[in-house]
């Protein structure tokens, strides 16, 4: 039984451990796919055009896996409560991105919403060549450009 406790608490603190990791990469706004060399990474920041936003999105991807193609979505979710102006928005956008294993940065220009100054939810979906796909969901706050 004293050899049981040992082990039982060794088990308890690698399991916090790493739900303590897992919880440090939610809070950071990226999100990676172990072993294909590929993230994807939400700007906290957002800018606001009179109607549509620009998302900055980071993105990695390609020379683990010999990749040369891929593609980045973002939806964003304004609710009414987000708004500066009292109204729900959503909308959403895409761009194809170079994969050469270099990180990127990537401007996506969402549409069609009314968004409007204020906090909202965004997500973006990187998805490559190989079908690899590793999506980051964060709040972000739309400013005015």
């Amino acid at each position: 039984m004293e050899r049981f406790l040992p082990a039982a608490r060794q088990h308890v603190l690698r399991s916090a451990a790493v739900a303590v990791v897992a919880l440090a990469a939610l809070a950071s706004g990226s999100a990676s796919l172990a072993g294909t060399g590929s993230s994807v990474s939400i700007a906290p920041t957002a800018y606001y055009a009179d109607g549509p936003i620009d998302v900055t999105v980071t993105i990695q991807c390609g020379s683990l896996v010999k990749e040369v193609f891929g593609s980045v979505d973002v939806t964003v979710d304004q609710t009414a409560a987000q708004s500066g102006a009292g109204i729900a928005a959503s909308g959403s956008g895409a761009s194809p991105v170079n994969c050469d294993g270099a990180p990127h940065k990537v401007a996506v220009t969402v549409a069609p919403g009314a968004f409007n100054i204020g906090d909202a939810t965004a997500t973006a979906t990187l998805v490559t060549g190989k079908l690899n796909k590793v999506t980051d969901t964060r709040t972000i706050h739309i400013v005015n450009s």
